[in-house]
């Protein structure tokens, strides 16, 4: 990876691009959600294309801005912090990791392949991905078992620390400082989702179109 501004270490899910186009999720959606300690909570929310990703802004009841990737079914947004970035990998039958990642629209690609076997999600990665502007970069990616989700650590010349969880054989993560991350379902009736910030665990939220 190079800078967290030009492309920073790696996320992805290479179904994400290809069928990008297939979902338009674009416009205002009233959102019902459950914090990790039980409590609820409505607000709105809206989506806007940002070349092949999405921007993501929370309305109510607190504002918030987010970056988002989609493979036209699942809707992967980076949220919280002043700067972050997305990936989102698909999950291969032998423990390996596919997929791509954003930090303010541009498409980064990334491959995770794990160091040792039959040891789950955590531990470390040998990792291999391309930059928004075709450069390549090398590293390993670290995932630790973190309340509901994993830590991630990268060291590609340089260091990033992010989150992540598991949703529906995806491997969803946001990088940055104070960033969460959330994975959204496309359903009949909208939107549904499950999210978490680092060191807690996770909460929920589905958003109906309005």
């Amino acid at each position: 990876m190079k800078s967290v501004n030009a492309a920073i270490v790696a996320w992805l899910g290479s179904a994400l691009i290809g069928s990008a186009a297939a979902s338009d999720f674009s416009g205002i959606y009233a959102l019902r959600g459950e914090n990790p300690d039980g409590s609820r909570y409505t607000g709105q929310l809206q989506i806007r294309p940002l070349g092949p990703a999405w921007a993501v802004e929370w309305l109510q009841p607190s504002p918030a801005h987010g970056i988002g990737i989609s493979d036209g079914q699942t809707l992967v947004v980076a949220f919280g912090g002043r700067r972050c970035g997305v990936v989102a990998w698909d999950i291969s039958g032998d423990g390996s990791l596919d997929g791509q990642w954003t930090t303010d629209g541009p498409i980064g690609r990334e491959t995770a392949t794990p160091m040792a076997s039959g040891r789950g999600l955590a531990g470390r990665y040998v990792v291999a991905g391309r930059n928004p502007d075709g450069s390549a970069y090398r590293g390993t990616l670290d995932l630790r078992a973190d309340t509901g989700g994993y830590a991630l650590q990268w060291q590609t010349g340089n260091d990033y620390l992010g989150t992540a969880l598991e949703y529906g054989g995806v491997l969803a993560g946001a990088w940055g400082a104070g960033c969460g991350v959330v994975v959204y379902r496309l359903g009949d009736g909208g939107l549904t989702g499950i999210w978490r910030t680092p060191g807690n665990g996770t909460g929920r939220e589905t958003l109906f179109p309005r």
